[in-house]
């Protein structure tokens, strides 16, 4: 019997890269990426190649960011859904990081940053502090930039599109 095909639609390449890792760790194969290249106004761009997977009989899931405001990315992605009748069901749709709060791809990384390597944080938190107090003119890095700093760090590849997530001297993907 052969299993359903999944086509996931993700914001991003760093999305991307971070669920091939998740599905490879779970042994999970029939599930294929595409990037978006954006959020929800980006779902345009990607609506002929959500339709064409949908003709092909393939399910359709979409991986978005929450963002600082579950219940309205949540309500933003059904309008913009309606509008382009977009064949996703509600329940197709993940708002990272857990489907539950706000956040983005680069919270969930924060989450599961291997324990022993968290005080990279930590020194990275103070940074921000020291920033904020001594100028408001300083602009105050964002939480990629956290993640970029996790990884230089730890000596490991800082760039999205190559790190690897499956590596569990840094992420601990069984969280």
């Amino acid at each position: 019997m052969m299993s359903t095909r999944w086509d996931v639609f993700v914001e991003g390449a760093s999305d991307e890269v971070f669920l091939q890792c998740l599905l490879k760790y779970l042994g999970i194969s029939h599930v294929s990426t595409s990037v978006i290249g954006g959020g929800v106004s980006h779902l345009p761009m990607a609506k002929v190649n959500i339709s064409r997977s949908h003709d092909r009989g393939n399910k359709i899931a979409v991986l978005l960011d929450a963002d600082l405001n579950l219940s309205n990315r949540r309500a933003e992605f059904r309008d913009k859904r309606d509008e382009l009748k977009l064949p996703i069901a509600d329940d197709h749709c993940f708002l990272m990081p857990n489907n539950r709060d706000t956040g983005d791809l680069e919270t969930l990384l924060e989450w599961i940053s291997v324990t022993e390597h968290r005080g990279v944080y930590d020194c990275f938190e103070q940074y921000e502090g020291c920033l904020r107090n001594k100028s408001k003119s300083y602009r105050v890095p964002d939480r990629k930039a956290k993640i970029y700093a996790y990884c230089a760090a730890l000596k490991t590849k800082t760039k999205p599109k190559e790190r690897n997530y499956c590596d569990s001297r840094y992420w601990d993907l069984s969280a």
